[in-house]
């Protein structure tokens, strides 16, 4: 099965990015993760393209990018984390960490 089939990642905000199987899923844990109103919350969530999933760029938090390693798409790690048995809907990126 490919991981786009069972788990997809959202974009919630300009800065948060989540993980599951549903919009509505993801919108309800993040709520409940973060604590803040749904209003607040927000701004347009929509599920990612399969475009900006091959685009798009995730680096670890403590990753020294050093020259010649490149951050992985936001395709590479879904399907490391889905091969890691990670929990979802679950966080997946921000801008703000």
């Amino acid at each position: 099965m490919k991981t786009s089939d069972a788990v997809k990642v959202f974009q919630l905000n300009d800065y948060d990015w989540w993980a599951g199987a549903t919009l509505e899923s993801v919108k309800a844990s993040y709520l409940e993760w973060t604590g803040v109103s749904e209003a607040e919350a927000f701004d347009n969530p929509q599920e990612l393209t399969d475009k900006e999933m091959s685009t798009l760029r995730f680096r670890e938090e403590d990753e020294d990018c050093l020259p010649g390693q490149e951050a992985k798409t936001f395709r590479q790690r879904l399907n490391e984390m889905v091969a890691a048995g990670d929990e979802f809907p679950c966080f997946f990126a921000s801008t703000e960490w």
